[in-house]
């Protein structure tokens, strides 16, 4: 899906720039100007259904985890991995 944006994104571009290259031809421009459109309907669309992709995903993942939390025993052991001794002499003043 990504590759299919980069695409997309690239023709634009292309498109933005044969716009430019003909804006003395009027109606190279107004086809230009036609196929551009569609290209960025077909960016928009295909970016939302990302969006929409993305965030069912991120539903599932969340169902998921819950479901795995409520079922899930929890349990911790603590071990003691080093052992700290402090020595020193105090003096006053």
């Amino acid at each position: 899906m990504e590759h299919l944006l980069d695409d997309l994104k690239g023709k634009i571009k292309a498109a933005r720039q044969d716009l430019t290259a003909n804006a003395y031809d009027r109606m190279k421009e107004m086809a230009i100007n036609k196929g551009l459109k569609e290209l960025e309907k077909e960016l928009r669309g295909i970016e939302q259904n990302l969006y929409f992709d993305q965030m069912r995903v991120d539903v599932v993942a969340e169902e998921e985890i819950e479901a795995i939390s409520a079922t899930a025993k929890y349990e911790a052991q603590a071990k003691r991995h080093f052992i700290v001794r402090v020595c020193g002499v105090i003096q006053n003043g």
